[in-house]
């Protein structure tokens, strides 16, 4: 505020109206001089009166003055943070790894965030598709997938959100994280922020945001007012003392590793031969030529002998190939993704000779 009354009063010579621009105004009111309660001096020295009308011109000149200073506020305000900031929510999911999810006002999934070396590790090369619930569920399965549960089966679960959607949060993501771990034959504890919901009402946060306060001013000594005026990204990343240079090179030295580059090179091209093997049977069930498409697909992949076509075969025979081939793509993928946990694990330091 003291930014703001220091703007006006820099303006102020700017703002309010000159005597000549006073006299306009008069002018165009219809106050002439033969009201003599009110005299002005005009530029060139003359007294001007006015008389019954100056309730009028005074409501008019304050009316004009606080659009002014309206205006003035918002303009500065404009200025001072750039743009009126979205309305943002974070899920967070921590089992060491620490993952944040980003939302939009819309409840979209924008980003998915490693906190620490162990997410971004884990997340990395992950495609995120999907409602809040799925993503959530994604990574469950890849905590699963890279051993994480075999050593710990604690899971906290904190949604920064609004008031009206912070239990429907709650709600919602535990059904999603429950019906995955049921599905993947796990066991674990699932620790949320809702036993909280009271205490942080009062300092007019998110439980999630409240806990997390208080965790960090654990490890720091600030106090939980202070805390909560940072915002819950902020907070989050100095609980687990985020480390911008450690996480990156965690991530380079995969990025840089030449098998994690032919794996990468070997997913996406069975990935497109699944899409040309359906693209073919999609025309063969209409009653469509295929044998160009054919050719052009094994002139294509022409490298994977096993999953070249047959271009002698045509109706059912070409149909059940073709399915084969999909199904053998599918494998393919799986055991490339397999390949890719294992690489992570390396960088995760999780012995693969713990898996079964």
């Amino acid at each position: 505020m003291k930014e703001v009354k220091k703007l006006l009063k820099d303006g102020k010579k700017q703002v309010l109206p000159s005597n000549d621009l006073k006299l306009n105004l008069y002018s165009e009111l219809g106050i002439y001089q033969n009201e003599p309660e009110l005299a002005l001096q005009t530029t060139g020295g003359n007294s001007l009166s006015f008389g019954g009308n100056v309730k009028k011109i005074t409501a008019i000149v304050v009316v004009a003055f606080a659009i002014i200073i309206s205006l003035a506020v918002w303009l500065f305000a404009i200025v001072k943070n750039g743009s009126t900031p979205l309305s943002l929510s974070y899920i967070t999911l921590d089992i060491n790894p620490a993952v944040e999810i980003v939302l939009n006002e819309n409840d979209e999934v924008t980003e998915v965030i490693g906190v620490n070396k162990e997410g971004a590790v884990l997340v990395y090369g992950e495609t995120f598709t999907g409602n809040k619930e799925e993503v959530v569920s994604k990574i469950i399965e890849l905590f699963n997938r890279c051993g994480y549960f075999k050593t710990n089966n604690d899971v906290r679960l904190y949604a920064d959100t609004t008031a009206e959607k912070e239990s429907e949060y709650y709600g919602t993501l535990t059904k999603a994280i429950n019906t995955k771990l049921s599905q993947l034959g796990v066991t674990c504890s699932l620790n949320t922020a809702q036993g909280s919901l009271e205490k942080a009402k009062s300092y007019g946060v998110s439980a999630a945001k409240y806990e997390l306060a208080e965790s960090v001013s654990k490890i720091t000594g600030e106090s939980v007012k202070k805390l909560v005026k940072l915002s819950y990204d902020e907070l989050y990343k100095r609980e687990h003392n985020y480390n911008k240079s450690e996480i990156d090179s965690a991530v380079n030295g995969i990025q840089e590793s030449n098998e994690y580059s032919t794996l990468k090179r070997q997913m996406r091209d069975y990935e497109d031969m699944e899409d040309a093997l359906e693209d073919i049977e999609r025309v063969l069930k209409r009653g469509g030529d295929t044998l160009q498409m054919i050719k052009d697909y094994n002139a294509r992949f022409y490298l994977y002998i096993d999953f070249l076509i047959d271009e002698s075969l045509t109706g059912t025979a070409l149909r059940q190939e073709l399915e084969k081939l999909e199904d053998l793509a599918d494998d393919k993928e799986d055991e490339v993704e397999d390949e890719f946990d294992r690489i992570k694990k390396h960088y995760l330091g999780v012995d693969d000779d713990d898996d079964d």
